[in-house]
């Protein structure tokens, strides 16, 4: 029976040497899990074909078009020549059938792309009165989209804070940028967003 992992505050403590053991163990199936996404039969959690630690090199060219073919996608990417460590999918309830909702991109420096459905979020501030009652957490912000600007809206974790996510309305689609080294302008490359904003593929396997 899995281990529960309670707080070591709450009756149990910290130098428990059974509750150590086992949170010891929990953490390096987790690392183990992360670093080699392969069951005991061969068959993978993923379904990026280029993550893992044990991954051959693939070209990103075809792990895009492997992630496309497994969610009915599309996929943005950073307008980099860095690859994304790695691509994965979000899997949401639409009327009441787990699909696949969206695709991110994450890289090593911390960045990530994402393309999804649409999510609603409220229209950036249009002046310097609606930007002060909106308490610093948005701004007015755009992207670089297959080489055109595009306005979005840039959101803050705290007030005047960095600005950690970009997000824009590309045909339809939800397309952001996060992470505290992004800059207004943010290239990014959509990949077969030729499609209607929809849901994608039924999610029957559990990767992600």
């Amino acid at each position: 029976m899995p281990h529960s992992f309670p707080d070591p505050g709450n009756g149990r403590l910290a130098d428990d040497p059974d509750y150590l053991a086992a949170l010891d163990a929990h953490q390096c199936r987790q690392a183990s899990e992360w670093l080699h996404p392969v069951r005991a039969d061969g068959v993978r959690r993923v379904l990026d074909p280029g993550f893992g630690q044990d991954a051959p090199e693939i070209a990103l060219d075809a792990r895009v078009d492997a992630l496309r073919l497994a969610t009915g996608l599309p996929v943005a990417l950073l307008a980099t020549d860095t690859p994304p460590k790695r691509i994965s999918a979000l899997t949401g309830s639409v009327d009441g059938l787990s699909r696949y909702t969206g695709i991110v991109a994450r890289y090593a420096d911390g960045r990530s792309a994402e393309l999804r459905l649409p999510c609603p979020l409220d229209p950036p501030p249009q002046n310097t009165a609606s930007a002060e009652e909106a308490c610093g957490l948005f701004t007015r912000s755009y992207l670089t989209v297959d080489g055109t600007p595009v306005g979005a809206t840039g959101c803050r974790q705290e007030p005047d804070g960095p600005v950690e996510w970009r997000l824009a309305d590309v045909g339809g689609w939800n397309v952001g940028v996060r992470g505290t080294a992004v800059a207004d302008g943010a290239a990014v490359r959509v990949v077969g967003v030729g499609r209607p904003p929809g849901p994608g593929h039924l999610c029957t396997t559990g990767a992600t």
